[in-house]
């Protein structure tokens, strides 16, 4: 009997608890757990500086007491704050011009085995506002960016379709961000009509400045729609889905200080692919004017429409803090670790600041634009160092105003809403918009940079520290460091892992000189990271003494190929050599079609007229005597056309995809790479025809005609970067087709892509060469090729200026 008893009272332990949130549910047992039920209403009471009595009903069939009024002088509840059953609650609250409030809670109760136990909670807000309560419902502001549907994008600061109407609006402005449009194009909504804000190159922002706010108007409540689209590459299939995490809504009483609130959204009432947003909230202090910003944390996929502000009935609690904005510390791990494959903002709302060491030595010369390295101070752990990529002073070692030098301790602020985060193809780096001032350094100390010891192949992940990698080995060949004008890229070996030693062209002590083959020692420099590869950049002649030569050698020989019409031309080569004292140079063809001369650094090469019905080949050897013998040696391809063939054909591109420089297209930042004067870009030496895309503030949109053709073609192309930069290029086929596998491709950079059209560009390679493959075309599809992933002209400039020639549908 004893066992049965417990069991049963086991039972009827757990069964309370779970009437608890079942009521239906008892123990089985004679006298079941009872469970009652709860309501309020109305949850909110509003009074105004005269006061006065309203009252709020409990609903209840149990037990309930309301707390929350104890020691609220200004109010008073009868008849009384606890009981049982149904009761109509007093609430009287008397004449005042301070403002109050109190959020009253009502609690129900159960009896369980004995104990009383909370079963619900109600809540009723209990507000006084001197100054009259607003109506609910009553329009401020509202913005439908007018119903005239525009053909192109229009900046915000140059619209004028603006349609702001409420007691609020006359004497609302609005501002965005570079990439902030008014357009009518994409996915169009039911609402006001189709003319909508879009958000480009992220961060990007729309705000409404200068709401003004009657007396009293604290309790609020925003609406808006919005949309999501982007296409999945692979599949073509476009994502809808809003996420409000990466679209922040803020407030603000000046423009400066922002507060994030929160939004709900709702399936589309506009159209399946837009979103209804709404925000119930209450401002903790009565303001004149009101700020209100919208933020894209991603690039070019969110759209807004339909904005509108109205006395509402409160919510979250908006607490504006001083003008500035709040200063957050963090770290640099902290940063690495928010960090993905697609830049965000790194703090919306607040700066971020930390203390660093300066890595990158200006002084030593081995430096890139707009890159700055910084280590947490005395760190020897990976994950402790990152880029900070960006034009201007603070950032970039080029800059005239620069002023930071290796082992200088500086505070970091990067700024909110401004300073992005991204790790881009295995940089780890903090970005921003250009003219944007997304980062401030300031120093405050010196503190010694002492390299850190590690393996080749843990390379990356001490990224933007000094490091030094011990028993490296040099190539078997022997190459200069840098020239001039071009840097140096070399594969060494260590712990059985590749080690790519990276040197900037004209680096003091480095440029024009060679390392020994097959040498041994340690590197020391800075580790980076470029296209998923680990580099380490010497940052000193010291730091790769163990390599160093003062052997003769030619450490340049410029062009390294030669290409002959086939009627003949004369061309000239043009050899750089470094401790070449008491040497000459010697050249010499292993065919007699071409003739070759010397004269100090320069060689000449005559090619006779080919009359054969093949192309001619040879090659020119070029070698660096002293005392007789060779020290060095160089050779240079040389291939003459045969009758009736064009030079470098390859380089030549399709019709489709040419056309006449007098019809270049500045509106798309689309250029012809051959000028209006006549004037031929080369690639290797012979004439390349095709496009330049992008500009400084823009990046480049071409379209075809029609192609003409149905099926199944590859489109390839030779591709390259701005000197010094990256870019991107993406395909798109219009009026059916599609790309199928890969659609966009990361171009390498080429100091001969540099200025403006025409380019004399070298040492392009098979490398440089992409292909795509387009399934389903008909007659009617066009292809798109632009640097921007939204095949815009004014979409993303961060994907950098790019050229692309020899460009064949086959």
């Amino acid at each position: 009997m004893k066992k049965l008893h417990l069991f049963r009272w086991l039972c009827g332990v757990v069964c309370a608890a779970a009437a608890l949130a079942f009521p239906g549910c008892s123990d089985n047992d004679d006298d079941p757990i009872f469970v009652p039920t709860l309501d309020v209403s109305p949850t909110e009471l509003k009074f105004d500086e005269k006061g006065g009595a309203k009252t709020f009903e409990v609903v209840c069939d149990g037990m309930w007491k309301i707390t929350g009024a104890e020691g609220q002088e200004w109010l008073a509840l009868t008849p009384e704050t606890e009981g049982s059953g149904n009761r109509t609650i007093t609430v009287t609250v008397g004449a005042d011009q301070t403002a109050h409030s109190v959020e009253l809670k009502v609690t129900s109760y159960a009896s369980i085995m004995g104990v009383l136990k909370e079963v619900d909670t109600k809540t009723v807000k209990v507000e006084q506002t001197p100054g009259g309560v607003a109506p609910v419902g009553e329009l401020i502001w509202s913005e439908t960016c007018g119903t005239e549907a525009l053909s192109g994008s229009t900046l915000i600061g140059d619209y004028t379709g603006w349609n702001k109407e409420g007691m609020g609006a006359a004497e609302v402005t609005y501002t965005g961000t570079e990439k902030t449009t008014v357009r009518a194009s994409g996915l169009q909504n039911q609402g006001s009509g189709h003319n909508e804000i879009f958000f480009g190159t992220a961060p990007t922002s729309f705000t409404a400045n200068g709401i003004a706010l009657a007396a009293g108007q604290t309790a609020l409540k925003l609406t808006f729609i919005g949309s999501y689209s982007k296409k999945n590459e692979t599949t073509g299939e476009y994502d809808n889905t809003f996420d409000p995490s990466k679209f922040k809504v803020s407030l603000s009483k000046d423009g400066e200080a922002w507060t994030d609130i929160e939004y709900t959204v709702s399936g589309g009432e506009a159209t399946p692919y837009w979103v209804s947003a709404t925000s119930d909230f209450t401002l903790a202090e009565a303001v004149d004017k009101l700020y209100i910003r919208f933020l894209a944390e991603t690039s070019s996929v969110y759209r807004l429409d339909d904005m509108k502000l109205v006395t509402g009935e409160g919510g979250q609690t908006v607490n504006f803090g001083g003008g500035g904005g709040d200063v957050v510390a963090i770290t640099i791990p902290e940063i690495i670790a928010k960090m993905t494959a697609e830049q965000t903002v790194l703090d919306a709302s607040a700066d971020r600041t930390f203390e660093a060491v300066v890595v990158t030595d200006k002084q030593g010369g081995n430096v890139n634009n707009n890159n700055l390295q910084v280590m947490t101070p005395g760190a020897t752990t990976a994950g402790n160092g990152i880029t900070l990529y960006g034009s201007g002073k603070y950032t970039n070692p080029n800059d005239a105003e620069f002023a930071f030098a290796k082992g200088d301790k500086v505070k970091v602020t990067l700024k909110a809403g401004k300073a992005r985060i991204v790790n881009y193809q295995g940089l780890y780096e903090v970005t921003g918009s250009q003219g944007d001032e997304w980062c401030v350094i300031e120093k405050i100390g010196t503190q010694a940079v002492v390299p850190v010891t590690v393996a080749a192949s843990d390379l990356a992940s001490f990224q933007g520290m000094a490091v030094t990698v011990k028993g490296a080995k040099a190539p078997a060949t022997a190459a200069v460091w840098c020239e001039a004008e071009k840097y140096g890229t070399h594969t060494f070996t260590a712990g059985g892992s590749d080690l790519t030693v990276f040197v900037q062209a004209n680096m003091p002590g480095l440029v024009g000189t060679q390392y020994v083959a097959d040498a041994t020692g340690d590197v020391t420099g800075y580790a980076t990271v470029y296209k998923n590869n680990a580099q380490i950049c010497p940052q000193t002649v010291a730091d790769v003494n163990a390599f160093l030569s003062s052997a003769p050698a030619i450490s340049a020989v410029t062009p390294d190929a030669l290409t002959f019409e086939a009627a003949g031309a004369t061309k000239e080569v043009n050899v750089s050599t470094v401790n070449a004292e008491g040497c000459k140079l010697e050249a010499a063809s292993d065919n007699a079609h071409f003739t070759v001369s010397v004269a100090e650094n320069r060689i000449t090469v005559v090619a006779a007229e080919n009359t054969t019905e093949a192309a001619v080949k040879g090659t020119l050897t070029v070698r660096l005597m002293k005392d007789g013998a060779a020290v060095d040696t160089k050779t240079v391809a040389m291939t003459q056309s045969a009758p009736g063939e064009t030079p470098g054909a390859q380089f030549q591109s399709n019709a489709l995809f040419t056309f006449a420089a007098s019809a270049n297209n500045s509106a798309d930042a689309v250029y012809a790479l051959e000028s209006a004067e006549g004037n031929t870009t080369t690639v290797n030496g012979v004439v390349a025809t095709g496009i330049k895309f992008g500009t400084a503030s823009k990046s480049g949109v071409f379209t075809t005609a029609a192609l003409g053709v149905s099926g199944s073609k590859t489109l390839s192309f030779y591709g390259l970067a701005w000197k010094g930069k990256k870019a991107t290029v993406y395909v798109r086929v219009n009026n059916g087709g599609s790309v199928t596998g890969a659609s966009s491709v990361a171009v390498e950079a080429n100091d001969g892509v540099t200025s403006n059209p025409p380019f004399t560009i070298t040492g392009v390679t098979d490398a440089n060469n992409y292909s795509f493959q387009l399934e389903g075309l008909t007659a009617e599809s066009t292809v798109t090729v632009s640097t921007s992933p939204d095949f815009m002209a004014d979409a993303d400039k961060s994907t950098g200026r790019a050229v692309i020639f020899g460009i064949q549908l086959q």
